[in-house]
Formats: C-alpha cells, sequence, structure tokens
C-alpha cells in the first residue's frame, strides 16, 4: 500500500503544479485584457475602413454605397505630381532615418553614461529630466519653440542681434528646418531611449563588472565589452520597430512644430502625413484617396519591418523581433 502511494504522488503532485500554472496563467491574461480591448477598438476595427482605399467616397451614399473604383485612388498619388511625391518620399524617409540614426547613438551613449553614475539622486534628477519632454504635448512645444523664435521678440533672434547677426526669420526659410527639428526630434525621443537602455543595464551580473576591474579594464573598456553586448539585442529591436514605421512620420511635430507647415517650408518639412492632413482639409471628397495613401504606407513598413528583421537574424538573434 505504501509502495502504491508513494508511486502516486509525483503524479498528483505535477498535476497539482500544472493546475496552479494555469491559474498563474489566467491571472496574468486578466491583466492584459484591457490593453487587449484597447488595442481591439483603435487598431483592428478601425481596418475595416481599408475598403475606402477602393472606393469614390460619398458620405451621402456611406461605405457600401459608395462607387467601387477599384486602384484609381493608388494611382492619383504617383500620377498626380512625380516630382512633388519625389519630395515626399524624400523628406518622409530620409529625414526618420537620419533622425533614428542620430537618436540611437545618442540615447545608447547617455544610458552607458547614466549607469556608470553612482549617486541615486543624481540619478533620479536626470532621469525626470531627460524623461519629461516626452510626456510634453507637441501643441505645447509648438507654441514655446514659437514664442523662442520670434522674428522680433524671440530669444533666439536677441541673442543673434547681440553678437552682431541678423535675425532669421525662421518660419519662412526652410533650409533651417533640417536640424531645427532634429533638435525636436531629439529632445522629445533621447530621455524615452536613455532610460529603456538604462533600466537593461541594471540586469547586467555586477559580478562581470567587478571582475573587469581586477583585471585592469577602464571605464571605456568595460563599456565596450560589457554594457554594450548587453543591450545590443535590445537595441536591434528597437531598431528593427523603429524603421517598420520609417514611412509614417510624427505628424504632430513636422505639422504644429512648423506652425501647421506653411507652403514656405513644405520643400523640407512636408512628409506624407501632413500632406494627407492638407488634402483632408483642402478636399474632403479625397478621404479614398487618402486612405490608399494611408494603406501604401503600412504595406510598405511592414515589408521594411520583415526585411529589416531578417538582415538582424544575421547580425544576431537575439535581437531579432519575431
Amino acid at each position: 500500500m505504501k509502495t502504491k502511494a508513494l508511486q502516486k504522488t509525483p503524479a498528483s503532485r505535477t498535476n497539482g503544479i500544472k493546475k496552479l500554472q494555469r491559474k498563474d496563467n489566467w491571472q496574468l491574461f486578466s491583466l492584459s485584457v484591457p490593453g487587449l480591448i484597447v488595442l481591439a477598438l483603435f487598431s483592428y476595427l478601425p481596418m475595416f475602413g481599408i475598403v475606402l482605399a477602393f472606393k469614390d467616397y460619398v458620405a451621402y451614399d456611406g461605405i457600401f454605397g459608395s462607387r467601387w473604383v477599384g486602384f484609381d485612388n493608388f494611382t492619383v498619388f504617383f500620377t498626380g505630381n512625380a516630382d512633388y511625391f519625389k519630395t515626399l518620399l524624400t523628406n518622409t524617409v530620409g529625414l526618420n532615418v537620419l533622425y533614428l540614426a542620430v537618436n540611437t547613438v545618442i540615447t545608447i551613449i547617455m544610458g552607458m553614461l547614466l549607469f556608470e553614475l553612482k549617486n541615486r539622486l543624481t540619478i533620479r534628477v536626470y532621469q525626470t529630466i531627460v524623461f519629461l519632454p516626452f510626456i510634453v504635448s507637441w501643441v505645447g512645444a509648438a507654441y514655446a519653440m514659437k514664442a523662442n523664435l520670434d522674428l522680433n521678440y524671440g530669444i533666439v533672434n536677441s541673442f543673434l542681434k547681440d553678437w552682431g547677426k541678423d535675425a532669421i526669420s525662421w518660419y519662412t526659410e526652410p533650409q533651417h528646418w533640417t536640424w531645427l527639428l532634429m533638435i525636436c526630434y531629439l529632445w522629445k525621443k533621447v530621455g524615452h531611449g536613455t532610460i529603456v537602455y538604462y533600466g537593461n543595464l541594471m540586469s547586467v551580473d555586477t559580478s562581470l563588472f567587478e571582475a573587469a576591474r581586477l583585471d585592469g579594464a577602464n571605464r571605456f573598456q568595460i563599456m565596450a565589452n560589457i554594457s554594450w553586448p548587453h543591450i545590443r539585442p535590445i537595441v536591434i529591436s528597437f531598431t528593427i520597430l523603429s524603421l517598420g514605421g520609417v514611412f509614417n512620420s510624427d505628424f504632430g511635430m513636422f505639422y504644429y512644430m512648423t506652425d501647421f507647415n506653411p507652403h514656405k517650408l513644405r520643400s523640407r518639412t512636408d512628409v506624407i502625413d501632413t500632406y494627407i492632413i492638407r488634402a483632408l482639409q483642402t478636399d474632403p471628397s479625397s478621404i479614398g484617396a487618402s486612405t490608399a495613401i494611408g494603406l501604401m504606407q503600412s504595406i510598405a513598413g511592414f515589408i521594411v519591418l520583415m526585411l529589416v528583421n531578417k538582415i538582424a537574424s544575421w547580425i544576431d538573434e537575439k535581437g531579432t523581433v519575431f
């Protein structure tokens, strides 16, 4: 009898562990339900509207009653103004890649430098300062920027006058906006990336750093041989996800920070997203064409995501998204 009882014990214990695991999994899943509901309502349910890309939408007729036009909405964007399409594509992809590259380098360096700090109060103050812009609205930031760049009363032009230089009409001279928008982008994004990389470095086994110091490694050698290899997978993952949205610009930055993207600045600041909103403002009947452009952005971004993820798998499989 004892032998039979002992034989049954491991199996019953295993079943008990599985039940506990299932219970824990359901508890964790329940925590994700609100996020899944939001994702379904705002990401998947609106996908029904993709059908508008293939219709000549008329509000009176509705989505189902509007005339089916096939791929006509797609060809309008390419054939309407081929030269301007090149400008939009250059600004959208070129600026996104440039800003992403600079932001990635700076956030990696700042994350590593923050990890080198030992004073907890200093770290907390720095984290607060660099992360605060991430939660600031582009609208509020745009008003502050416009006040600082004002032709007559802005602080920037006041400094230029004090240095014996002419005041600059920032909102009529497009050549300045490539680097002005870069400053805005970095001001907004650097803090978030820095905190992410710093948090990832906090999980490194401290014995590795102690062993490296005992072997005589300096700080730069430690950063290059311990810190960087540890955060490289997450850097690759972030880069892959960011490049997946390379055809979708930060609308708030390009629209509000440029004072609603005036005509004089469009040669350097007009991107696909601002083009779409302007088309809808000037011609409400262009919903079909605007939807078609948005669909092309999503498809192109998906293709880029797949290609970049495949390339990343050759470099470091740990950093791939899937």
